[in-house]
Formats: C-alpha cells, sequence, structure tokens
C-alpha cells in the first residue's frame, strides 16, 4: 500500500501544476504496475479496493481521461480493472469466495472513475463511418492501428482472439461516455461482448484502448449475421486506408 499512497501523492502534486514531477510519476506508476494491485488471500480484494480509492483522491479519473501517452500499462490495469468490476456488477456477481460481497465498493469506484471520453478500438463493422456514428453521433475519428497478438474471427459477428504473431486491422475513435453507453446496447454488453483494454500504437502515439471481446457463451450460440455485414466491414477497411486482402479472418470451422 505505501507504493500507491506514494503514487497517489505524487499524482496530485503533477496536477496542481507542476509538471516537472513528470518523471517521478512515470516511476512511481510503473512500481504500481509491479505490485498488481490487489494482496493474497481474504484480504486481496480489500486490498485492491483500497489502491483504486486511494488513487482516486490523488486524481486518477483526470489521469486517465488527460494523460494518456504516461505509462500504459498502468492505464491498461486500471482499465481492465474497471471493466471487470463493472460487468460484475450488471451480472450480479459480486460476492468473494467466502460469501462477501463487494457491491458497494465496487460500484463507488466504477462511478467514481466514469469517464467523459474514451478511446475505442473497431475491428468490425464500426470501422464504417456511417454505422458508427449513427450509434455514436459525439465519435472522432483518431487514426488506423493493427492490434498485434490479436486474431480476426468471425464466429458469426466480428471477434477477436489472443494470438501471438498476429495482427488484425482496427480503426480507433474517441467516444464520449453516451456513446459507449449506445454501444454497450448494440454489443450485447456484458453477455454478448465484454470489454478489455489493449495497448496499441496510434498516429505515433502509444495508448490504451477499449475493445468489445465475444463472451465463449456468446460465440457458441446459433446465430447468423444481417445480410451486408461483410460489405461493411470492407467499407470500414477502404475508409480507413487498408487494403481489403488485410481482412484474413480465421475460419470458425
Amino acid at each position: 500500500m505505501p507504493t500507491f499512497i506514494g503514487t497517489a501523492i505524487v499524482m496530485k502534486v503533477y496536477f496542481n501544476g507542476d509538471r516537472a514531477y513528470v518523471a517521478q510519476l512515470e516511476k512511481a506508476l510503473e512500481a504500481c504496475v509491479r505490485g498488481r494491485f490487489i494482496g493474497h488471500g481474504y484480504d486481496g480484494e480489500i486490498g485492491r479496493i483500497d489502491v483504486m480509492k486511494t488513487l482516486i483522491k490523488g486524481g486518477l479519473r483526470t489521469f486517465l481521461e488527460t494523460e494518456r501517452e504516461i505509462c500504459q500499462a498502468f492505464h491498461n490495469k486500471v482499465h481492465n480493472i474497471l471493466h471487470e468490476y463493472h460487468s460484475r456488477l450488471i451480472r450480479n456477481l459480486t460476492k468473494g469466495k467466502w460469501g462477501e460481497d463487494y457491491r458497494d465498493d465496487w460500484q463507488q469506484i466504477v462511478d467514481d472513475l466514469k469517464l467523459s471520453t474514451r478511446l475505442y478500438i473497431a475491428y468490425g463493422s464500426n470501422m464504417e463511418q456511417s454505422q458508427m456514428l449513427s450509434r455514436c453521433p459525439n465519435a472522432k475519428r483518431i487514426g488506423k492501428t493493427y492490434l498485434k497478438d490479436w486474431e480476426l474471427t468471425i464466429p458469426f459477428y466480428a471477434n477477436i482472439e489472443k494470438k501471438k504473431g498476429k495482427q488484425t486491422p482496427a480503426f480507433v475513435w474517441e467516444i464520449t461516455d453516451r456513446d459507449e453507453n449506445s454501444l454497450d446496447v448494440y454489443e450485447g454488453y456484458p453477455y454478448a461482448y465484454d470489454k478489455t483494454n489493449i495497448v496499441i500504437n496510434v498516429e505515433g502515439k502509444t495508448v490504451s484502448a477499449m475493445a468489445y471481446v465475444m463472451t465463449e457463451q456468446y460465440k457458441n450460440s446459433d446465430k447468423q449475421p444481417y445480410d451486408g455485414y461483410i460489405e461493411e466491414i470492407l467499407r470500414g477497411y477502404r475508409e480507413a486506408g487498408f487494403d481489403e486482402a488485410e481482412f484474413q479472418p480465421r475460419s470458425m470451422e
């Protein structure tokens, strides 16, 4: 815990205007990532909750929104903790191994860290501009990227799965919280698709961005894509500047 308290203090000083502390902040954040955010046994999750609350006091929400290029591993870690909390809250899976209930603490953390904007990775039909803007009218185009060590699959709708040595073309948008709520509905979050953050390079910057990943339960369901679905993805490829030949999903047969 002392590492995280120190990080919260450095973060607060940084946001009070002393930007000379950026090197110290980066070192503190890297130490946090090495600290894993969680203890062992019964108190493991309590420790993680305490860490998150401590960092919130230091200005974590502002950091996540405004300092995307500082310590991407830290961004990834925090966002993925939040995705876990939010998903489990919706699915009513808030109890630990010994029956302890974390609902109130998780809800407080999720509420405190609700971002007004975030980066979103589209690798399927949401690469296509007209569809994306119909769903998320406030979305802003950022640029194209490749998801390294992720493979595109199409069980029926597009999905990505971790695969060493593969890469998947994708397009990055900046979306508002209202846009994200809209996407959650379209993607059937968290039952059809859950969320994960991935470190990517876009427009010459290394950042952490959110992607939807199909759940195992949904992947094995009996679904069919709507007519024109693949054509929408290919339009998105062309609009983003990819060659259609780069559309190489792994066969699910």
